[in-house]
């Protein structure tokens, strides 16, 4: 017959079946319903996502009820929160180089997030993380991958391709080597790199040969205008440049000592 509003206690007396007064204390203890509240935040793309059993299509909020150690009640909300994805950065667009210039720094634009450049479409090879990228120098083609990260959501790769083609070699008719650091040498740029097992020869007009330079080591040792450390004279000799590929054939040519 006793009635509790809230947790606490009560007194009644009472007569025993021997005649004897008793008392009996009643504490009657509450325990509260669990509400507990879960905030989640995923990107976009991680839609539908699925959390202990729930499956969210879209951002919103799930109630789950469930019944706790001691039996009571247990209220669990699930707030999912969605970022967009950003979109794919601007960059400046696909290139093409010969082997012997100098490439310029891929730029990138579009959001303020980080930007991530990758070696695979995958995105899984970091290159670098910065707002531009000098591309290496490969023959052939190469393509990197850019994205923008923002609010922790990275965005889908945009796509740059650069080309690097064996293009002619400049081969100098004359040089002065004269020991005034200018033009001392007859350089042939670059030609270690586009024809790597190539030999280059040098005649004078009787045909004798008086250089002729390591295999695919041209650009390391040039020729110098001399033979045996002495200096030759002014006028016109002859060279046969070897590439030693399957595709370039010998090349033969005049180069002049000016003084």
């Amino acid at each position: 017959g006793f009635t509790f509003l809230s947790s606490g206690t009560q007194i009644t007396s009472l007569v025993s079946t021997l005649g004897c007064d008793s008392i009996v204390i009643l504490n009657l203890s509450v325990n509260g319903i669990d509400t507990n509240t879960v905030d989640l935040s995923i990107c976009e793309n991680e839609l539908p996502y699925n959390w202990n059993g729930l499956t969210f299509l879209t951002p919103g909020t799930q109630i789950i009820n469930l019944t706790n150690s001691l039996g009571c009640d247990s209220t669990i909300k699930i707030i999912l929160n969605v970022t967009a994805i950003p979109f794919a950065p601007n960059t400046s667009g696909d290139m093409v180089y010969c082997m012997n210039e100098q490439p310029a720094p891929i730029e990138v634009s579009g959001g303020s997030g980080i930007y991530t450049w990758y070696t695979d479409i995958e995105l899984l090879e970091i290159l670098s993380i910065d707002s531009n990228y000098t591309p290496e120098v490969y023959l052939g083609n190469m393509n990197y991958y850019v994205t923008i990260t923002e609010n922790g959501c990275e965005s889908p790769a945009e796509i740059v391709t650069v080309e690097f083609q064996a293009c002619s070699l400049v081969i100098p008719s004359a040089f002065t080597p004269n020991g005034d650091n200018i033009n001392d040498f007859w350089e042939i740029n670059d030609i270690d790199l586009i024809y790597p097992n190539n030999t280059v020869q040098v005649f004078n007009r009787w045909g004798n040969k008086i250089y002729e330079s390591k295999k695919g080591s041209y650009e390391q040792s040039p020729w110098n205008g001399e033979i045996n450390g002495n200096p030759l004279p002014v006028g016109t000799y002859y060279y046969i440049i070897y590439y030693h590929d399957q595709s370039t054939g010998s090349l033969n040519g005049i180069v002049s000592i000016l003084k």
